[in-house]
């Protein structure tokens, strides 16, 4: 049997000589199909690679020996902000995955960072700032603030007993709510509304009486 091939077009017939038959264009077909298909694969992937998120950025233990060194050496004198600059830095390096070295260096480096942290920076605004950086990461919130309005008044509620609640809401155009729990910090005067933010942390294994969560101030916002 004699067998040759010809081209048409990028169109592939086979023909059998001896026989006059025509075996058709499958096989071009087929080749077309595949061509087609490989340009979309490559075309999709391409687009899919464009969406990759860049890794997030961290800091290094020596970078951030270089910031507390400076610190240490050259404080501001209000040096309040510096030092929240050098615990923001500390909070992504240890939040991206990593640890101070157990050597002098790191061991030096976290008495240091204990002592900026005891220099009157509130715990709350610390815990924040940890919380912005988890967020920033992508990693899961420590904790949720919200921003509550408080009434002027106090009135009679019960709880485990008879006790005196606080009126909340979260909208000012939304009905006054009971408040059963204490906000830590928050110093309440009757007679005055505030507008305030809280923040809102869980409580592990709390009695059974008890709230699950626990109610931190973070600022008066009004008046």
């Amino acid at each position: 049997m004699k067998l040759s091939v010809m081209h048409f077009y990028g169109v592939s017939r086979i023909i059998f000589m001896n026989k006059g038959i025509s075996i058709g264009i499958g096989i071009g077909v087929a080749v077309i199909v595949a061509i087609v298909a490989g340009n979309f694969l490559v075309q999709d992937n391409s687009e899919f690679a464009g969406t990759v998120t860049e890794p997030t950025s961290t800091i290094t233990q020596q970078e951030l020996k270089t910031m507390i060194d400076n610190w240490m050496s050259n404080p501001d004198e209000d040096d309040t902000n510096q030092r929240l600059e050098i615990m923001k830095a500390y909070y992504t390096f240890e939040e991206s995955g990593h640890n101070l070295t157990q050597d002098q260096e790191g061991l030096t480096l976290m008495n240091q960072i204990r002592k900026m942290i005891s220099l009157d920076v509130p715990k709350v605004e610390l815990d924040q700032l940890r919380n912005e950086i988890r967020i920033e990461l992508g990693l899961e919130p420590l904790f949720d603030t919200k921003i509550l309005y408080v009434d002027s008044k106090l009135v009679d509620c019960v709880g485990v007993g008879p006790q005196q609640c606080m009126l909340v809401r979260e909208n000012p155009d939304s009905d006054w709510e009971m408040f059963y729990e204490n906000i830590e910090g928050f110093e309440y005067q009757e007679g005055t509304q505030y507008k305030i933010e809280v923040m809102i942390t869980d409580v592990e294994n709390p009695p059974a009486d008890a709230s699950s969560l626990k109610y931190t101030l973070v600022e008066i916002m009004s008046p």
